[in-house]
């Protein structure tokens, strides 16, 4: 069965590829366009104003613009986070996948958590290349701009990469334990949850919800993903990662890594007494 569950995790992997690939091609393509529709203007404006040739040397296109921004490596690994927590909440329910067939599945000569830990094996290895694919993505499209000279390397770029890996892997695994003994279709409460840490994530600010129900949000938020990175920020050559829970970046990493741990290893249980 881990066989299946291999080929769901390429299928997609191998849509996620494209779409991402499609992405940066739009990116590079739309500002090299702005670039020569800029360039373009100033020449229109040389040719017809004669007496001031020099006004054109004062702007810059688009493309040039860019050139002089700075981008920090906490940037682009923490984009490449977010985007591989999309590609962890699809696989967020792979148990549950199994649980239509489970008297086929569970008559297999393997262990359930043995099952269950090749499935997860699989799902983790198609998260990381999910996350090196938008990584080389986000470069492919840096390089083509011919921006790679203005990537800077930041204190904090490893730290945001790992908190953004360790989110993904939180809500993977806190999806697991709560879809593997539904019965019913995992990827629908997957779906939903993004809906429910979203609200969650920006009650945690809110005033009017009174002292008693504020601090019920600030306990739930805890294991909600989106609570430990809700922003990305760039200033200069550095990035930071923005919490609403107003801890500091390195006991976010190791919190979400935790609560993933923890996620996995109940999900586990939970599947193992999943009655056929």
């Amino acid at each position: 069965m881990d066989y299946v569950e291999f080929r769901r995790v390429r299928r997609v992997l191998t849509v996620y590829a494209i779409v991402l690939a499609i992405g940066a091609i739009l990116v590079v393509a739309s500002i090299h366009a702005a670039s020569v529709q800029t360039n373009h203007g100033h020449f229109t404006t040389t040719v017809r104003t004669t007496v001031r040739l020099d006004a054109p040397a004062h702007r810059h296109s688009a493309h040039e613009a860019m050139q002089q921004l700075s981008t920090p490596l906490g940037l682009i690994l923490g984009i490449a986070g977010y985007i591989a927590v999309t590609f962890a909440t699809i696989l967020a329910s792979s148990l549950n996948k199994e649980n239509d067939g489970a008297n086929f599945v569970f008559t297999k000569p393997i262990s359930r958590e043995r099952l269950a830990l090749q499935y997860m094996a699989i799902d983790a290895a198609g998260i990381l290349s999910a996350f090196a694919l938008a990584c080389g993505a986000i470069f492919g499209a840096v390089a083509a701009l011919g921006f790679m000279s203005r990537i800077y390397g930041d204190t904090q770029a490893l730290w945001i990469g790992a908190l953004g890996l360790g989110i993904a892997f939180m809500w993977y695994g806190i999806m697991q334990a709560v879809t593997a003994s539904y019965r019913g279709k995992g990827g629908a409460l997957v779906g939903w949850s993004w809906a429910v840490f979203g609200v969650l994530g920006f009650a945690q600010s809110a005033t009017y919800l009174g002292p008693i129900v504020g601090a019920v949000v600030r306990v739930i938020n805890l294991f909600n993903p989106i609570a430990y990175f809700s922003g990305l920020v760039s200033s200069g050559r550095a990035a930071s990662a923005q919490s609403v829970l107003g801890l500091a970046l390195e006991p976010r990493v190791a919190i979400a890594w935790c609560i993933a741990l923890v996620g996995c290893a109940l999900a586990i249980r939970i599947w193992k007494r999943v009655e056929i």
